[in-house]
This record gives structure tokens, C-alpha cells and sequence, in this order.
């Protein structure tokens, strides 16, 4: 950000909140409310006292003239006097006009820039909160979504090696949350989550993700994961688990029912591609894309969308 736009913001606050942006204003007006009658009072004391001084001069001269003969050349000195007073008296009330009027620009925008300053991080926690709020409505929505469907479709299962199975995806998924919402109170808290990178493989992860979301799927999708078995990548797993959560959790939601999700992976151009049907005509930012956005630049991946004739395409650029 340049200096001229960060000049910008600071004057019209637009990094502030709405909210916060109002109350600067309101405040702002109530600085000026309480300055005018101050410095009013005090540049119109400044005149009086002004007025009075050269009165008492006035009233000095008029004495020493009276104890003299009265000639013409005393009228007209003291005709002379007052003209001179009158100008000293005008150019006084400018002087003070202008004095306090400057006072009056330099304390509001002194007032106006540091009440910026102020707010600023206030509004940057509330954003924050709102940020982490709607991220985890968003994120844990579908886990336990998941989760419940799991549990619930073999509540009367009477097979112990079912019930096993079951009961260790659910503290995988559990184990899952408790990481996600680590990974969602740490950008509460404005602070990166720190996780070693370890190597994993794609199609491992993308084919657990699918077979959980396949549980709560009713639009009769059909997954097609043509990542390498082999491909090995080094970063870090939770979040690449979120990454592909989040996107194939959106081709979900967004694709046509009946359609085809396709994943694959370029070895020499090293990008993944996800491609799925969709009624959807321009993707608009919303939280979920804006998770996949954090995650990616987290990641260190370059993240590109579009949609052309009727599908959906997201490519994420591995780092070199």
C-alpha cells in the first residue's frame, strides 16, 4: 500500500467498519460542538479586552487634552487617535477570526486523524470476531453434518466390527474439529497457527474426504479422483485436509445433481484441478471461497477460479 493511499484511508476511514466509521463522525460533531462556544468565548474575550485597553487609552488622552487651552490641532488629533483605534479594533477581531479559526481546524483534524488511530483496532477485532464467526458456522457445518449421519446410521447396528470402524471415524473426525477449530481461534486471536510440514498423498486425502461427503450426498453425484497414487507432496496436512474439504464440500453444494466432480493433477505444470457441473453463472465471494483463498495463501498454492459453459473450474498452483 502506498503512503498516498494509506493518507486515503486514514482520512475517509475506509478500513473502518460501518459502525466504527459513524461513531468517529458522531464524535467528531461532538468535538466541534464543544470547541465552537470555547474558542468563540475566548477570541470574543480577546476583543473586549482589546476594546477596553484602547478605551482607557482613549479616556487618558481626551484628560490630558482637557487640562490644555482647547485648540484645533487637539480635535483633530484626537479625531486622528480614534481612526486609529477603529483600525486597531478591526484588525484585532480579524486577527482573532482567524487565529481561532485555525485553532479550530487543527484541533478537529488532530481530533479526526487520531480518533482513527483509536478505533482502528477496535474495528479490526470486531472483524475479526465476524470473520470467525462466519467461518465456523461454515466449517463445521458439514463435519458434523457427517458425523451425525454416521452415527446415526448404525445406532442399531448389531455388528461389532462396524460399530469399531465407526466409532474410530468418529474420533478421526472429532480429532479433525478439535484441530479446526484451533486453526478458526487462532485467526480470532490474529495469529498464524504453526503446523510442520509433513508428506502426504493427495489421493489418499481427497478419496477420505470424498467418501465422507458421499454420506450426506443427495444430488447423486459421481467423484472422480485422477490424482496420481503415487504423488507425494510435502506442506502442511491439516490444513491441505481443510483446503480440499472446503472445495469439494462447495462442488457439493454448488454442482448439478447427477453430475460428474473431477479431480486431477498436472505433474508438469504441478497444479491440481477440480472440475464439476453447475447451474451457477459467476461466482460470487463468499465465506466458504474466501476460506480456500486463506488456506491456499497459507499453503503457499495459487488459487484460480472461473466458470465457462456450465462448469465450474478451481486450479491450485503447488509451489515449486
Amino acid at each position: 500500500m502506498t503512503l498516498f493511499s494509506q493518507f486515503t484511508a486514514v482520512v475517509t476511514g475506509s478500513k473502518l467498519q460501518t459502525q466504527f466509521r459513524k461513531t468517529r463522525l458522531s464524535i467528531s460533531l461532538l468535538i466541534a460542538l464543544l470547541l465552537t462556544p470555547i474558542l468563540v468565548l475566548s477570541g470574543f474575550n480577546v476583543y473586549l479586552t482589546t476594546k477596553v485597553n484602547l478605551q482607557v487609552q482613549k479616556d487618558r488622552q481626551i484628560s490630558a487634552m482637557s487640562k490644555r487651552p482647547t485648540i484645533l490641532l487637539g480635535e483633530e488629533f484626537l479625531a486622528e487617535q480614534e481612526l486609529v483605534r477603529q483600525n486597531i479594533l478591526e484588525e484585532v477581531g480579524q486577527r482573532v477570526l482567524v487565529g481561532q479559526s485555525l485553532i479550530f481546524v487543527y484541533l478537529m483534524t488532530l481530533s479526526w486523524f487520531s480518533l482513527y488511530f483509536l478505533l482502528k483496532p477496535l474495528s479490526d477485532s470486531q472483524v475479526l470476531k465476524e470473520k470467525f464467526l462466519a467461518q465456523a458456522s461454515h466449517e463445521l457445518r458439514t463435519p458434523l453434518a457427517i458425523l451425525y449421519s454416521e452415527l446415526s446410521l448404525n445406532k442399531n447396528s448389531k455388528n461389532l466390527s462396524e460399530l469399531k470402524q465407526v466409532h474410530q471415524e468418529a474420533i478421526i473426525e472429532i480429532k479433525r474439529l478439535q484441530n479446526l477449530s484451533d486453526t478458526l481461534l487462532s485467526q480470532l486471536d490474529d495469529q498464524q497457527q504453526n503446523e510442520e510440514q509433513t508428506q502426504l498423498k493427495p489421493s489418499q486425502i481427497v478419496d477420505q474426504i470424498i467418501s465422507k461427503l458421499e454420506a450426506i450426498d443427495d444430488k447423486n453425484l459421481s467423484f472422480e479422483n485422477k490424482i496420481p497414487a503415487k504423488f507425494a507432496l510435502t506442506t502442511q496436512a491439516n490444513k491441505f485436509y481443510q483446503l480440499w474439504f472446503n472445495l469439494l464440500d462447495n462442488a457439493l453444494k454448488y454442482s448439478s445433481a447427477k453430475g460428474l466432480v473431477s479431480i486431477d493433477f498436472d505433474l508438469d505444470q504441478k497444479k491440481f484441478s477440480l472440475v464439476n457441473p453447475t447451474e451457477v453463472v459467476q461466482i460470487k465471494p463468499g465465506v466458504g471461497l474466501q476460506i480456500c483463498e486463506d488456506l491456499s495463501q497459507q499453503l503457499g498454492f495459487e488459487l484460480r477460479y472461473e466458470v465457462v459453459d456450465g462448469k465450474c473450474r478451481v486450479e491450485i498452483k503447488t509451489v515449486s
